[in-house]
């Protein structure tokens, strides 16, 4: 539930000399008497069935309802399944995919990005860089507010910034890094009540997307919040995202409300978001799943099991949509274990793996990039490195490294273990990669175990090999960062390359794009050849919506919301 009580004033004051409505209406509802507002939240986009009612060269109307250009309208009751509860509704905790979605849902971080993972505006309306990337100033919203009506100050910001860099939050550090931090306090200079500069341990261009990072708790709270209410968070919703927790029920349902106060509109300046209630609820089988929303029980699921996607495909008046992705299935040869230090070992596997066949194990659902974690969705992947291992296997390169590494009459290796969760396809591709290496004399068992086991005995691990997924991260160097660099706090391969060490740390100081991807291009390279973690492949997304909820498109990465900016039409069922 809702801690506070919204502040009335809603900052339209170019409207209060004709009209005083703040206390009837909100101002969703001021927006359309009004008939305020410019088109579609894509531009040239008219909404998903061409139900709107209008002809996207003005307002028109739908069922009566006054509507912005375009066709779209506020208001409904948007309804969405997924698969799990979050873990909590902290801000600060939680890491599955349910938890990521729920974050932004609720809250706000400095930046956002859209579908094309380019950097936006979220609360700091505009940032730039000095000393060559080591220093950053964001230069607030004007009208962004919290729940209680108080404005975002530069004060909120570093007031939880200090809460992250405490023990209550465990992973707030890793988030804020390369923020320097001089005994326990942030270097932040706050220059008013709008404006504040970083001062970062070392350069890094990229940091203005590296705040909106993927799972990242950097979720702006107030400053009595982090200082007075911690201990709150976990059962109530203090942000200032697009929507406002209202009822929950775990393992059941999650109950939202538009946040009327939402600082961001649409590039027409229509009010986001549009829907005015929003109702997740937790179906844990997929089946069921896809047949609440082919009965109209739900109006979309967060993302679509690829195991029902022929299902859903076959149900009329449904949209199934594809994205490619950048989470990527890997197996990580951890160094501790002897034959994986010797690079020709590393090298031998790369040569035997087959990536077309484990595609196929798959339906084809997914790319195969570099053994590298920068996907071919990232900004900076290099599309033409070079290649000598290939799609297909080459069992005889393969058997020639393993001879000269001293395994001529073959390799007995530990088990690999892997888990599924929400990846069914590890299982195919664990097999498949079985069978490979079994062809060059490569030999082990492999086991499946649950995802707590594998997270709390095997991941990050000395002495283990395994299967791993990581879900997509908008911020090319934010894997590598945390797990390839000799020092990554989550170098599970236990893997260090002075070269690609190097050229890391000067792509992070590049600000010219141009000599950002050059320095990423060798670090692609460079794990490529060398590198510890073998690529297996990276997997496309699905998601599936009735026709009448428009403007509903996929995002690389299902760990981010897009509800925000669907809005439902006139064919849309209405009440609870």
């Amino acid at each position: 539930m809702r801690p506070d009580t919204k502040g009335q004033d809603n900052g339209e004051a170019e409207f209060e000399a004709d009209l005083d409505l703040r206390s009837k209406v909100d101002r969703r509802k001021f927006f359309q008497l009004l008939g305020v507002g410019g088109g579609a939240l894509l531009a040239g986009c008219a909404g998903g069935d061409g139900d709107g009612g209008g002809d996207g060269t003005g307002t028109g109307t739908t069922g009566g309802e006054t509507t912005p250009q375009g066709g779209l309208k506020h208001g409904g009751h948007l309804r969405v399944a997924t698969s799990t509860s979050p873990q909590t509704v902290s801000p600060f905790k939680g890491i599955t995919v349910t938890d990521y979605v729920f974050k932004e849902t609720m809250y706000s971080r400095l930046t956002t990005v859209d579908n094309n993972l380019q950097t936006k505006p979220n609360l700091a309306k505009e940032w730039n860089l000095k000393d060559s990337g080591k220093k950053i100033t964001f230069v607030l919203q004007d009208d962004a507010k919290f729940p209680s009506g108080k404005n975002v100050l530069a004060e909120d910001v570093v007031a939880t910034v200090n809460l992250l860099l405490t023990d209550k939050v465990s992973a707030g550090e890793k988030d804020v890094n390369p923020l320097q931090v001089n005994d326990g306090k942030p270097a932040i200079e706050v220059e008013d009540d709008k404006r504040l500069t970083f001062t970062l341990s070392r350069a890094d261009a990229p940091y203005p997307k590296r705040v909106t990072e993927t799972g990242s708790t950097f979720n702006i709270v107030s400053k009595d919040v982090a200082e007075n209410k911690f201990d709150r968070v976990s059962n109530e919703d203090f942000g200032n995202g697009p929507f406002d927790l209202v009822e929950f029920e775990k393992g059941d349902h999650y109950t939202f409300e538009a946040n009327d106060d939402y600082h961001l509109t649409d590039e027409h300046d229509n009010q986001l978001p549009y829907v005015d209630k929003m109702t997740w609820k937790i179906i844990s089988d997929p089946i069921p799943r896809v047949n609440a929303l082919r009965d109209k029980r739900v109006d979309a699921l967060r993302a679509l099991p690829p195991k029902t996607l022929k299902q859903a495909k076959n149900m009329p008046g449904l949209q199934v949509k594809s994205e490619h992705s950048g989470k990527f299935i890997n197996v990580v040869l951890n160094t501790d274990l002897e034959p994986f230090q010797d690079a020709r070992v590393r090298k031998a596997m790369k040569y035997a793996m087959d990536r077309d066949e484990m595609l196929t194990a798959i339906s084809g659902r997914g790319a195969k990039g570099h053994h590298s974690p920068i996907s071919p969705v990232h900004e900076f992947y290099a599309e033409n490195i070079k290649d000598p291992f290939g799609a297909k296997a080459q069992p005889e390169k393969a058997k020639s490294l393993l001879q000269e590494a001293g395994h001529g009459n073959g390799l007995d290796l530990p088990t690999l273990y892997y888990s599924q969760g929400e990846t069914p396809e590890k299982g195919p591709i664990t097999q498949v990669f079985q069978q490979q290496m079994k062809n060059v004399g490569i030999n082990f068992d492999i086991k499946l175990v649950t995802p707590d086991t594998w997270l709390s005995e095997y991941w990050n691990k000395d002495d283990v090999w395994y299967m791993s997924t990581w879900v997509m991260r908008v911020e090319d160097t934010t894997v590598p960062m945390l797990a390839l660099r000799s020092d990554g706090q989550w170098n599970t391969a236990r893997w260090s390359n002075e070269k690609y060490d190097n050229a890391l740390e000067k792509a992070f100081r590049a600000t010219s794009k141009k000599e950002r991807a050059n320095h990423l291009k060798t670090c692609q390279q460079v794990h490529h050849n060398e590198g510890a973690w073998l690529t297996c492949a990276f997997l496309d997304v699905f998601g599936a919506a009735q026709g009448y909820v428009q403007e509903y498109e996929m995002m690389p990465t299902t760990s981010r919301s897009y509800l925000s900016k669907v809005a439902l039409s006139s064919k849309a069922p209405q009440g609870p």
